[in-house]
């Protein structure tokens, strides 16, 4: 059986507001958080065994959609907003 692909629209209502966005190197993320933490007991033994200390990033959604459960699409470049830094679209 296929998966569906996600169309639903809270999904699209978030990405047409910019809180929920994708990153071509990772997949969608909120933009307003929550973001990823570390306690200070885990960021000390995972130096001591080598693990990275993601802190700070977002969580990224690679697979379902956080709002309905279907397949993420993966948007063309053209699809994908950027800001340009001055405002402008």
């Amino acid at each position: 059986m296929a998966a569906t692909l996600c169309a639903c629209a809270e999904r699209l209502a978030a990405v047409r507001d910019r809180w929920f966005a994708y990153d071509p190197a990772h997949g969608w993320f909120f933009t307003d958080g929550p973001n990823r933490r570390m306690s200070w007991r885990a960021a000390y033994y995972a130096g001591e065994r080598g693990v990275e200390n993601h802190s700070g990033e977002p969580f990224y959604w690679t697979h379902d959609c956080p709002f309905c459960g279907a397949l993420l699409p993966t948007p063309s470049f053209d699809e994908i907003w950027t800001d340009q830094g001055d405002g402008a679209e």
